[in-house]
């Protein structure tokens, strides 16, 4: 009941700093059910799940939200997250099982501290086909390490695909020598949002995993309505 409380009171834009530092000060008294622990990330059972297994991964640090966590001071803390969601995933035996990890920003985010949801047994997207979609329209210099396509088979009514260059493994095989390209990754984000005009519009970044796939690291972009998808929207 105090987690949901808490919950609720996060929720209060002013107040989402705070929640970094709450977490780092008091993380291990706050009535969580907690699933990983570091100095710069928490993960807990979500308080008020959408999803049968729905997790959160938090870094500890103010970060408000997914433009700021590509900044370049900012931006190697999503290969943590990613390992972090890695770990988790084969110490829930979740290893072999579908997966997506996401984080919302716009109006679909809620809590002004950036954080990801981990979503085991989850698909939302079909598989990503071996020909790459059409690329979106951005100054090649600021891309260099990074591919951005529109999705060919998109899954909502805005779909691009952002992909490493080279190509990294998919999540689970990640490494520390990924890090650079993972934090090029995070950095590009801010860029395609601009470039796609969002705003203050919703929009989701995620990364999911298939058991047996064969391609590798991709982080899609969505924004507007599913396409014959059925989602929960999270905060």
């Amino acid at each position: 009941m105090l987690a949901r409380q808490l919950f609720r009171l996060a929720r209060w834009p002013p107040l989402g700093p705070l929640v970094a530092v709450g977490l780092r000060l008091a993380g291990r008294w706050l009535p969580l059910r907690r699933v990983f622990w570091s100095r710069d990330l928490i993960g807990f059972e979500h308080p008020r799940p959408a999803w049968p297994v729905h997790l959160l991964l938090v870094p500890t640090t103010p970060i408000r939200d997914l433009l700021v966590l590509g900044r370049p001071r900012h931006a190697a803390r999503f290969a943590a997250i990613l390992f972090a969601a890695a770990q988790v995933l084969r110490q829930r035996g979740a290893a072999n099982r579908p997966y997506v990890l996401c984080a919302n920003g716009g109006q679909r985010q809620d809590v002004m501290q950036v954080h990801f949801h981990l979503l085991p047994g989850q698909r939302w997207l079909g598989p990503l086909p071996a020909a790459s979609g059409q690329p979106l329209r951005l100054p090649a210099a600021e891309l260099a390490e990074v591919e951005v396509v529109w999705h060919p088979q998109p899954g909502w009514q805005t779909h691009v695909v952002l992909l490493p260059r080279p190509p990294l493994p998919a999540l689970l095989d990640l490494n520390r020598e990924h890090r650079p390209a993972l934090a090029s990754l995070a950095a590009a984000v801010p860029r395609v949002h601009r470039a796609l005009g969002l705003g203050r519009r919703g929009y989701t970044v995620l990364v999911q995993g298939e058991p047996g796939a064969a391609s590798g690291f991709a982080l899609h972009l969505i924004a507007g309505e599913a396409v014959g998808t059925d989602t929960t929207a999270l905060g």
